[in-house]
């Protein structure tokens, strides 16, 4: 029992943590994922899981544009 209350005492406060740090961490995520520049030609295109309906068609058209 002891195990489980420190555990969850301990993803609580990480939880905490990261929240309070939130405005320092998110513009670092926010110039991580910087999608302002357009696509370079690449050899490969990897489709990863998400929406079937749609992804694969969006892979196909950059492929199509080089």
């Amino acid at each position: 029992m002891f195990r489980r209350l420190t555990a969850v005492l301990c993803v609580a406060g990480a939880a905490i943590v990261l929240w309070a740090s939130s405005p320092a961490i998110l513009p670092w995520f926010s110039r991580w994922l910087d999608v302002g520049e357009r696509p370079v030609k690449a050899d490969y295109v990897i489709v990863l899981l998400g929406d079937e309906q749609t992804r694969p068609f969006v892979a196909a058209a950059l492929v199509k544009e080089g």
